[in-house]
């Protein structure tokens, strides 16, 4: 009969407050009837420096004795999940594993690379990391997607196939991750995978097969949320949420039947080209409370090279229909999509306030391997900052010199929309949409400075406008704030 383990499971620290890890989550609940114990530690939600993580990750190693440490890494944190690996080498004898999105990428390269890492799990883990978690060390032939070392061999079971369903694994329970009480929305998952090819999304975060999730499944999840951790809103996240109009129609009359009464949105997932007012009303009905739309560019030059399947008519119709309905129309855009220039982003702002969204964000391009458009740029451009470099936000998060703009962490370029003009777009399209940019670690008469300035280079002539924006977002703050500013609740000695 074989030991059961002791497993712990790092959401690394990150340069603000993040939301709850839903694919921590779904790893450690489908941990439970393989192991000991497993317990999250998720030093993403909270002000935390990675010093400061270290040295509780090397206080819960000698109080735990856990026997096996796994790091969830993201493009984002790779730096900072190898630094704390590093570190916890020099104390810990068991077992480290990393996987996550960015394992992926690197694959066998992390371990090449970091001799203190022992196993490397990619894709989908609910499965496979539950196989190495009741295996003895090394023995792992045959399990998909698991990378690890046989003394001086590294032995590579690649992913052979993509998983054909969604369904049967335990929901997440962030009791695990030590939270009572969340109060920032809550993630919920209907579906996984996405069967479109856009070029500059990330293709590895859930797989090309599209799978849903039963309702009923869902429905435990939210009501076990709203009982448990007093859950007040919430929000579907996920590749593709409309890709079966009929299904959300379906999700939305069950919300109602269930009498689920809490806001909700999908904050990513929404397709143009799959909205129907039918759908868009049901949405309305059940408590949704905008929709938020991918639309990346509204310059048909550009959308053609964008590899969505989509067109600006597809677009128009879509916000055509929400409207129609009186809901809340958000649209998400990227500056620096292939072919892009300084003409065509500030084209894409212009035709943007056309078409009559109440809020619309604006990203710059960020080039994952395996996509289009990190092919096309390394054909066409320069890339600064790959998978392994990247930062944690699109800002420098220092702003030592008030005499100087926060840096915009540009990466990649073009002869035709070189580094200063992305970051000039930056700048002048999220001051003018007011989405106001600056370091979230600054105190606040640092921030009103960088805004000030911003508001006053790139868009004086509506200074007003920006004062009741302003004023808005001061009240949004002050009621948010009345909770401390806090995501979640947790246990004491979670940290």
């Amino acid at each position: 009969m074989k030991t059961l383990k002791k497993v712990i499971l790092i959401d690394p620290p990150a340069v603000y407050p993040q939301t709850l890890n839903i694919g921590l989550g779904w790893l450690a609940a489908n941990l439970v009837d393989v192991t000991e114990s497993v317990k999250v530690i998720p030093f993403a939600n909270i002000s935390c420096s990675v010093a400061d993580a270290e040295l509780v990750l090397s206080r819960k190693v000698a109080s735990e004795k856990p026997d096996i440490v796994g790091f969830n890494i993201h493009c984002n944190t790779y730096q900072t999940v190898i630094h704390m690996v590093r570190d916890l080498r020099t104390y810990f004898k068991g077992i480290i594993v990393v996987g996550g999105p960015h394992a992926m990428y690197e694959k066998r390269h992390i371990i090449e690379d970091n001799p203190e890492v022992d196993i490397v799990v990619m894709g989908e883990a609910e499965h496979s990391f539950a196989r190495v978690c009741s295996s003895d060390y090394g023995q792992y032939d045959g399990i998909e997607g698991v990378i690890f070392r046989r003394g001086l061999e590294i032995v590579d079971n690649p992913l052979n196939s993509e998983r054909k369903e969604f369904v049967g694994l335990k929901h997440p329970d962030y009791r695990q991750s030590g939270v009572t009480r969340i109060y920032s929305e809550y993630l919920i998952s209907t579906s996984r995978g996405c069967p479109f090819s856009c070029c500059f999304c990330n293709p590895y975060m859930g797989g090309k097969f599209w799978r849903a999730r039963p309702l009923d499944e869902v429905f435990q999840e939210l009501e076990f949320a709203k009982k448990v951790f007093d859950i007040k809103k919430f929000s579907v996240c996920e590749p593709v949420f409309n890709l079966k109009p009929d299904r959300v129609i379906q999700f939305c009359e069950e919300l109602i039947r269930r009498k689920i009464d809490l806001p909700w949105a999908s904050s990513s997932g929404i397709r143009a080209d799959f909205i129907t007012r039918d759908m868009i009303r049901m949405m309305k009905k059940s408590g949704c409370t905008h929709i938020k739309i991918g639309v990346e560019t509204l310059v048909p030059e550009i959308l053609r090279h964008v590899d969505k399947g989509e067109t600006v008519e597809d677009i128009k119709r879509a916000i055509d229909i929400v409207k129609a309905e009186n809901m809340p129309a958000w649209g998400s855009f990227i500056i620096g999509l292939p072919y892009d220039t300084l003409r065509t982003a500030r084209l894409n702002y212009q035709l943007s306030k056309k078409m009559r969204f109440d809020v619309t964000v604006w990203s710059l391009l960020f080039l994952y391997p395996g996509t289009k458009a990190y092919d096309w740029m390394k054909e066409h451009g320069r890339i600064y900052h790959g998978i392994d470099t990247a930062h944690q936000s699109t800002l420098d998060l220092s702003v030592q010199d008030l005499k100087k703009t926060p840096v915009v962490n540009v990466s990649c370029d073009t002869p035709e929309f070189p580094r200063e003009e992305r970051e000039l777009a930056f700048w002048e399209i999220n001051t003018k949409s007011g989405n106001y940019v600056f370091s979230v670690n600054d105190p606040d008469w640092v921030k009103a400075i960088v805004i000030s300035r911003a508001i006053w280079k790139y868009d004086k002539w509506r200074i007003f406008w920006h004062v009741r924006r302003l004023i808005k977002l001061l009240i949004r703050k002050a009621k948010v704030m009345k909770r401390d500013g806090v995501r979640m609740d947790f246990t004491e000695g979670t940290f």
